[in-house]
């Protein structure tokens, strides 16, 4: 059995988040998650502090699938896993209707069948393992 630690980082400093890594790496859990709060990027963060945390896996529960593009996320995604030496657990899901709806006005309609067509974009590019990089004209 594998043990992590998910953090809840609203109202967390940046070096604080860094400290609990480092802390979770030293007290020999096996991994370092963080949610997406609309605060801190937890895989910009998860790229910057995965330095604190040697050896043990770092992971998103979860990136909203929603408010972000699947080329963009891809791009993020594979920078934070070259960042922290292929150790990114990525978590993607779909949020939940008041998030969607309220905070970023888009309709919520058929989460499935959204995630679904999202991860058909997203899998492949992860997949190639480099950053897509748009057609030259």
């Amino acid at each position: 059995m594998r043990i992590g630690l998910l953090i809840d980082e609203r109202g967390l400093t940046f070096d604080q988040i860094a400290a609990q890594a480092k802390s979770a790496a030293a007290g020999g859990l096996a991994g370092f998650w963080m949610g997406q709060h609309y605060g801190w990027d937890p895989l910009t963060t998860l790229a910057a502090v995965g330095r604190e945390a040697p050896g043990i896996e770092l992971g998103t529960a979860i990136v909203p699938s929603f408010p972000i593009h699947p080329v963009a996320l891809a791009s993020q995604a594979l920078t934070t896993q070259a960042a922290v030496g292929n150790r990114l657990s990525l978590g993607v899901g779909v949020s939940h209707r008041p998030v969607v709806e309220g905070r970023f006005g888009i309709s919520y309609q058929r989460p499935a069948r959204h995630l679904r067509e999202y991860l058909t974009a997203l899998a492949p590019l992860l997949r190639a393992r480099r950053c897509p990089t748009p057609a030259r004209p």
